[in-house]
């Protein structure tokens, strides 16, 4: 009896790191625009790239503007202290260097 509860016990603890990490994932996926600001040459101007591909794929119409632009910034916020703690607290500093093209 105690082996099963140790043994229901440890899988509980091990489907919740393992939801931890994809919820991680997922943070710092929609935070970093599908890792286009992590790409070292010009991060800035992949992200601007994906930004155009995303435009192009829905009409811009002023309602789905307005729905775009509430739902960046909500998920934004949701994003931002997972990301910040995966990435680290600058984000100005990657490996010990500063991003130049900022």
């Amino acid at each position: 009896m105690i082996v099963r509860v140790i043994k229901i016990e440890h899988s509980l603890i091990i489907q919740e790191l393992i939801m931890k990490k994809i919820k991680d994932f997922l943070c710092v996926t929609v935070a970093t625009g599908f890792f286009s600001g992590l790409i070292p040459l010009a991060p800035g101007t992949m992200g601007s790239i994906l930004a155009l591909l995303f435009f192009l794929i829905i009409p811009l119409t002023t309602t789905n503007v307005i729905y775009l632009i509430v739902v960046s910034i909500f998920l934004g916020l949701l994003t931002i202290t997972r990301t910040e703690i995966w990435l680290g607290s600058s984000p100005d500093y990657r490996d010990g260097t500063r991003i130049r093209d900022q």
